[in-house]
């Protein structure tokens, strides 16, 4: 694993909905993903990429105020599989 692979696989945080896209994520060289959110429920799912394979299964996430949320996820492509942990903070 190099940092470049984990940058080729953003995860996005979705309304609960699924109707807007509320950030798009990346994430950073030791394959952790962070975000800031206002305080609500979520949908973290993986960005749909034309040429790569990607499996994650999507989460509900609630963030609260002044509260960290933290997610762990398996990503799943046709080359790798790799445990990450996302965290999530209110603003």
């Amino acid at each position: 694993m190099t940092a470049g692979n984990y940058a080729d696989y953003p995860l996005l945080v979705l309304s609960q909905d699924k109707q807007k896209e509320i950030v798009r994520i990346t994430a950073d060289t030791n394959g952790n993903y962070r975000a800031v959110l206002p305080p609500g429920d979520y949908l973290l799912v993986a960005q749909r990429r034309a040429r790569k394979h990607v499996r994650v299964k999507p989460q509900r996430i609630t963030v609260a105020s002044n509260q960290t949320v933290r997610v762990d996820t398996t990503i799943d492509t046709d080359h790798w599989r790799v445990r990450s942990t996302q965290s999530f903070r209110p603003h």
